[in-house]
């Protein structure tokens, strides 16, 4: 959200300007941690954008008052199992610029914030956990831990974060690595046809070529065959449709 005209941005523990107290409870019936923050900042957080907008539109928030007698509008987070989780992430708010991929220290700290970021969907912040799980190195437990995080909050993951986690031993029964080969290939397909962005078109062609050898497995390699015949359709079909569209224009122009 924009910097309102005319007001310079407030910094994290600017208690002065603050127009919003948070109080972050780690569980029911345990004491709350109060955060004084700024509406405008937190609207950058969809969750927050609609809470806020509730309340500024009830009687009690637009009745007049006077300066002196102003009060904060009131938010209760609750059952917030890791309060300082929640805090850093609402502190990301208060960042100048969009938050970086660096922001974070390792997995385990990535896929905290992650998870509060989608609970409050902060999505630039979503995005950045993202792009941080998509390079850093992995164990065999982070894995696991970002396979259950992805899981339980049903999150669409990046095309080259969900080729990451193509690992055999972590696949349902029912779910062979060729058919999520399949899947992963056709969303990176899409994603490059779609938007033309770079890192889809270059991870694509990493795939392509690490199973274009005499090695690769045949079912990897039968998998490949069916998504390029389906991109090739949907390419051709488009183009046809293209096609129809001009020779119409032209033929209505010439009449």
């Amino acid at each position: 959200m924009a910097e309102p005209a005319g007001l310079r941005a407030p910094r994290y523990g600017d208690d002065q300007s603050a127009d919003v107290l948070l109080h972050v409870r780690p569980s029911e019936g345990a004491p709350s941690v109060p955060l004084l923050l700024h509406s405008w900042v937190l609207r950058k957080s969809e969750f927050f954008e609609a809470r806020l907008s509730e309340r500024w539109a009830s009687p009690s928030a637009t009745s007049p008052e006077s300066d002196r007698c102003f009060k904060p509008l009131e938010i209760t987070l609750d059952t917030c199992a890791d309060a300082e989780t929640y805090i850093r992430c609402i502190r990301l708010l208060y960042a100048a610029n969009p938050v970086k991929d660096t922001t974070f220290n390792d997995v385990q700290d990535a896929v905290g914030i992650l998870q509060v970021a989608a609970e409050i969907l902060f999505h630039d912040c979503v995005g950045a956990c993202m792009r941080y799980l998509e390079a850093v190195r992995w164990s065999a437990e982070d894995e696991s831990v970002i396979r259950s995080c992805v899981a339980s909050l049903q999150l669409q993951v990046s095309p080259e974060l969900a080729f990451r986690l193509c690992s055999l031993a972590s696949l349902p029964d029912n779910c062979s690595p060729a058919d999520l080969m399949g899947d992963v290939l056709d969303e990176l397909l899409t994603q490059a046809r779609n938007t033309g962005d770079a890192r889809a078109l270059d991870l694509t062609t990493s795939v392509l070529l690490a199973n274009a050898q005499a090695t690769s497995s045949p079912a990897f390699a039968a998998v490949i065959e069916i998504a390029l015949h389906k991109e090739l359709q949907t390419n051709w079909d488009r183009l046809k449709t293209q096609l129809k569209g001009n020779l119409f224009y032209v033929s209505h122009q010439v009449n």
